[in-house]
């Protein structure tokens, strides 16, 4: 099992956090509300972000805004 990564100094907050099905409402909860989330999703998947299905063959990187 691979650990968290979490690097915090003053108001910077840098982590790392494999996620999958099984911590996947973990991920979308509040305990990361307020962060700014850069997801890479490996080649070979299929996700939906705002009502769009999407096939991916290439590696992409999606940044999510934190919410209020």
């Amino acid at each position: 099992m691979q650990e968290q990564l979490i690097f915090e100094d003053q108001y910077k907050k840098l982590g790392l956090e494999i996620f999958s099905e099984k911590n996947l409402e973990t991920i979308n909860g509040n305990k990361f509300r307020y962060d700014i989330k850069i997801l890479f999703i490996p080649a070979g998947y299929e996700l939906t972000v705002d009502f769009n299905h999407y096939k991916v063959s290439n590696p992409p990187c999606f940044f999510s805004p934190a919410s209020t």
